[in-house]
């Protein structure tokens, strides 16, 4: 639900997005580093920066390329207006813990102290 609010709705939008973020840095660095073009990149590139590191820590994908990208960016800027927050790497959630935070969801084993009935 999250990922929705953020304008990704699955993983394959976020590869997308990954791909775009990608095509718009290699069309400022190549084809004159315009400041629009410069940006447009920066934008695209902190969104899935954004969306990796912050809405689905954990996950499986990484966003270090991406955020070197914003970086790059900002400094032909002069600025530091799309990196802010970015560099702040949350803890992923904790592996095997169910709703109930016991881990006892998803193992399938009881917890101490319960009885069979």
């Amino acid at each position: 639900a999250r990922m929705f609010y953020h304008g990704v709705y699955s993983s394959s939008h976020l590869r997308g997005l990954k791909f775009l973020a990608e095509l718009c840095f290699l069309k400022w660095e190549h084809k004159g580093k315009k400041r629009v073009d410069a940006e447009v990149a920066a934008v695209v590139n902190r969104k899935f920066v954004h969306v990796v590191r912050h809405i689905i820590p954990g996950a499986g994908w990484t966003a270090d390329v991406e955020y070197d990208r914003v970086l790059q960016v900002e400094k032909a800027l002069e600025t530091t207006v799309y990196s802010q927050g970015l560099d702040v790497k949350p803890t992923p959630p904790a592996a095997g813990k169910g709703k109930t935070g016991d881990g006892a969801a998803q193992s399938g084993k009881k917890k101490k102290g319960s009885k069979k009935k």
